[in-house]
């Protein structure tokens, strides 16, 4: 497997996961209207949790093969990529 491949399946789990976690708060915001606030803001600390955890992690794997700047600027890339199709789909319902 090409070093590309395995950057492209990064960032694309990276972003997945994003999406997935950004869908799952949106859901939980319904649920703290409904008064249960406490179970939502423990939801959130672990899903950022696993989100820095899952960087780290990337950021270690990447460190052995590429300088760090590309890897952040990818991972920065994929963030930016994500935030537009958020609000796209935001703007669209």
């Amino acid at each position: 497997m090409d070093i590309t491949m395995i950057y492209a399946l990064f960032i694309i789990a990276y972003a997945v996961l994003i999406f997935l976690g950004s869908t799952y708060l949106e859901e939980s915001n319904l649920l703290r209207n409904k008064g249960k606030r406490k179970k939502v803001d423990q939801a959130k600390k672990w899903f950022s949790f696993f989100i820095f955890s899952f960087l780290y992690a990337v950021l270690i794997y990447a460190s052995f093969y590429v300088h760090y700047l590309i890897v952040i600027s990818l991972l920065l890339y994929a963030t930016l990529l994500f935030f537009i199709a958020y609000s796209i789909r935001r703007h669209l319902k």
